[in-house]
């Protein structure tokens, strides 16, 4: 038991670096996005690519912000899980729950802000944006999420009885 204990730890130790390196990624992204946007008045391009290059810009920009929160809370899931005995913690469980609602959330948001940004940024696109997938996998995420809530009240039970 101890063995399994300490090989989780590291591999949560592994994968909370991994999530700390997403989460600076997702951030640059988002920073680079406001910064076009913003200077978009300076710089030269072409005047039939700049409503390309200014609804990319802001659609990465929005399309940054939830993975980032996202990346941040399972950051926190996978530092705690390597410093605790057990995985097996309430605020784990409220984290999960918030990435999943994030999660299906984004699967909300991003087929809207891609509509209103075609909307206020006219470009000539054949390329439809669908959060089906997202959705479903808040779901998945929430579901797991209940499945860990019950392993806590179990890991209560095992904790009060020894």
């Amino acid at each position: 038991m101890e063995k399994t204990t300490k090989r989780i730890q590291q591999i949560c130790r592994v994968i909370a670096l991994f999530m700390k390196i997403c989460c600076f990624i997702f951030l640059v992204l988002f920073c680079i996005s406001v910064v076009f946007i913003l200077s978009r008045n300076s710089l030269h391009v072409p005047a039939d690519q700049f409503n390309i290059l200014l609804f990319n810009s802001a659609y990465t920009g929005i399309q940054s912000l939830i993975p980032f929160a996202v990346f941040i809370l399972a950051y926190r899931i996978f530092r705690d899980i390597s410093k605790e005995y057990t995985p097996f913690l309430p605020k784990n469980v409220r984290r999960m729950k918030t990435i999943a609602f994030l999660t299906i959330g984004w699967g909300i948001l991003c087929p809207a802000a891609f509509f209103v940004l075609r909307k206020i940024i006219p470009i000539e696109s054949a390329v439809t944006v669908n959060g089906f997938g997202r959705i479903f996998i808040g779901i998945l995420i929430y579901c797991f999420a209940v499945i860990f809530e019950y392993a806590c009240l179990l890991q209560q039970q095992s904790d009060e009885t020894m």
